[in-house]
């Protein structure tokens, strides 16, 4: 084998190695890239997640405080009835209580007139006269 043969062959090699690192790294390039791909849908999938989670979150502490400000309102307005009774039975209470010490000083009234008429002193009935009617 001649030198320029040498020279050929060399040449050949060369040229088949080349071919061979260019291929090699052209699918090193292709391999990165799927990987590259990859990296990036696994990230958008786990954004995705995240903003499902998120916006569940915020759904249950809306839902949470619209609950909360529902019962507020509801037990705000049992209160205000709790209290309209009490007020009204204490009006009606006064009211009776009014009732008995009209009865209590219609039968003070008619005692001090048996009284008179019996002749009881003054000084007894005045007495009774300025006893105070107390009820309740």
């Amino acid at each position: 084998m001649g030198a320029q043969e040498k020279q050929e062959a060399m040449k050949i090699a060369r040229n088949v190695q080349m071919r061979e690192k260019e291929r090699k790294l052209a699918e090193q390039a292709q391999l990165e890239k799927l990987e590259f791909e990859r990296i990036l849908m696994v990230q958008a999938e786990a954004d995705a997640r995240d903003r499902e989670e998120m916006e569940k979150r915020i759904y249950t502490n809306v839902h949470h405080s619209d609950e909360l400000r529902e019962t507020i309102a509801r037990n705000e307005v049992e209160r205000k009835q709790q209290r309209q009774k009490f007020l009204s039975e204490g009006g009606k209470l006064e009211a009776r209580m009014q009732v008995e010490a009209a009865k209590i000083e219609a039968i003070k009234a008619k005692k001090l007139a048996e009284m008179e008429m019996i002749g009881v002193p003054d000084k007894y009935r005045t007495e009774l006269m300025r006893h105070k009617v107390a009820v309740g």
